[in-house]
């Protein structure tokens, strides 16, 4: 039986090589999305262009993150005595109460999806965040005043511990999206139609990635990510990060502010006392 030869990748409509793309068990994501990207300008579809290009370069803090960037973590803490670590899970709730609306079990992957790849493939995973050492003194002060920490002990980081498989998931819902949109397609457009409409290409988006199409606001913050292995190296990412809040940045500098302000009448109050020179002098 003679074997039909396979076309060149340049004599294929671009919905032919997306499905082609996914159908290859060794192709990355970012090939498909690329090849979405293309489409979207062919299709003038903003829509498409505006998702597939967030899915590559990640999302930004203002950006609404869709509900398969988005999973469940454990809140851990680093405790040192001296040279000494220990690493334990604590609730969010142990944390300062001005924070509690802000910090959760959580964690927004805000990162582009080849990065989101490449941590799904790690054996041990855990992401912090860009205020994390001012939370953990903020900890350290509240579980000291308790008496649950003593007073040379310290919390030197906290992070949230995330199992590598649902990173990997996410990543699977983002291929099982492009081949619902291929599908979609497929169906809305009439045969022998390389190239689907406008109204086709967002219709099938939306069934695919559902409000996609308007996916313009959101909320997130600066995330430091890395690996769980001993001397990890911390990357930042600038595309924003886990932080299902807004406004924990706005608590944090409240509370460090106080702190400055107990110091300085502190200071002031033991220098009257103590007859100790002004500073401000």
């Amino acid at each position: 039986m003679p074997v039909t030869p396979s076309l060149p990748d340049r004599d294929r409509s671009l919905v032919e090589q997306i499905e082609l793309s996914l159908r290859d068990p060794r192709a990355s994501i970012t090939d498909a999305l690329r090849l979405c990207v293309l489409l979207s300008g062919h299709a003038k579809s903003a829509s498409l262009r505006n998702w597939a290009t967030k899915e590559l370069d990640g999302y930004s803090r203002s950006d609404e993150l869709p509900e398969y960037r988005k999973i469940g973590a454990s809140l851990h803490i680093d405790i040192w005595r001296g040279p000494m670590k220990r690493t334990q899970r604590i609730s969010p709730r142990a944390l300062p109460e001005e924070l509690h609306d802000s910090i959760g079990e959580e964690v927004l992957l805000r990162q582009p999806i080849k990065t989101v790849e490449g941590d799904a493939q790690k054996e041990e995973l855990s992401y912090t965040f860009s205020d994390a050492s001012i939370v953990a003194a903020m900890l350290t002060k509240k579980l000291q005043d308790m008496g649950e920490l003593h007073g040379f002990e310290q919390i030197g980081e906290i992070s949230w511990k995330v199992n590598p498989a649902d990173v990997a998931g996410a990543v699977d819902r983002v291929r099982t999206a492009l081949a619902v949109f291929v599908a979609e397609l497929r169906s809305l457009m009439p045969e022998g139609q390389e190239t689907p409409s406008s109204a086709d290409t967002n219709n099938a988006l939306e069934k695919a990635v559902p409000g996609a199409v308007n996916i313009n606001a959101g909320q997130g913050a600066v995330v430091n990510y890395h690996n769980g292995g001993s001397g990890g190296i911390t990357n930042t990412s600038t595309s924003g990060g886990p932080e299902p809040k807004s406004n924990r940045g706005w608590v944090v500098a409240a509370w460090v502010l106080g702190f400055i302000v107990t110091a300085v009448g502190t200071y002031a109050g033991l220098g009257q006392w103590l007859n100790w020179p002004n500073p401000w002098n």
